[in-house]
């Protein structure tokens, strides 16, 4: 068992990203399959000695995990992309053979560094760095024969950095529980002010809710009320309107 004491953490105590690697690998066995954010609850939890000011600790306006859980499922998504854990369908993770193998050779010295030189990471990250070259390419700003200045070079290594952490976060929510997916709806929402001064705002429970995932009453006696119905479809499957 991979313990608190030896996670690589930053200044404040809080086990990197990265450190949850080996720890994912050593749960995701336990279970024939896991549900996304079940599988970074169990990570987080089995790891010993963990103190008890940091199980609680969220980034700001996030109620559906902790910093540790989010830490957890970027560890989950590296090796998913890697092809060390499996994902069968949407949201849904198993052990693999390649997987276990790995956690058997190297246990907790297994880190990003290994990972990334993993063929299917290899690929991954190849065509994701092809997405991004064509969006660059179908720009007329960026011909070939144009002299950047430092602050267009500056520019557009912004762009492509956001593009990429565009691009990562996509897949995580196209990955995550339908739980969080609903709620980040929701809160998406509330941003763009629909949910008024003093209104409410909340995500329907699974069973029972009609179809109706989230309800944002816009004012405190629920006299406007705006009731959603959270949709997400595969990459290049897009809603329809109606």
């Amino acid at each position: 068992m991979v313990e608190y004491e030896k996670l690589k953490k930053s200044d404040n105590g809080m086990p990197t990203w990265d450190s949850f690697i080996p720890i994912v690998l050593e749960v995701i066995p336990h279970k024939e399959s896991w549900s996304g954010i079940s599988l970074k609850r169990a990570a987080v939890a089995d790891i010993l000695h963990l103190p008890e000011n940091l199980k609680i600790i969220k980034y700001k306006d996030t109620d559906y995990e902790t910093a540790l859980e989010n830490r957890a499922g970027f560890a989950l998504s590296l090796l998913t992309n890697a092809g060390l854990v499996s994902r069968p369908e949407r949201g849904q993770y198993i052990s693999n053979s390649y997987g276990r193998k790995k956690f058997e050779e190297l246990g907790d010295r297994l880190d990003y560094k290994m990972v990334k030189t993993e063929p299917l990471y290899i690929k991954y990250e190849k065509e994701k760095q092809e997405r991004t070259q064509k969006s660059i390419t179908s720009a007329p700003f960026f011909a070939e024969e144009a002299i950047f200045t430092p602050e267009e070079q500056m520019t557009e290594i912004e762009r492509k950095y956001n593009s990429d952490i565009a691009a990562e976060l996509l897949s995580k929510i196209r990955e995550s529980d339908p739980t969080f997916f609903e709620g980040l709806v929701v809160n998406l929402l509330v941003k763009m002010g629909y949910q008024g001064k003093n209104g409410e705002a909340i995500v329907t429970k699974r069973s029972g809710d009609g179809g109706i995932d989230g309800i944002i009453n816009q004012d405190p006696l629920g006299t406007s009320t705006v009731y959603i119905q959270a949709k997400r479809y595969k990459e290049g499957n897009n809603v329809q309107v109606g």
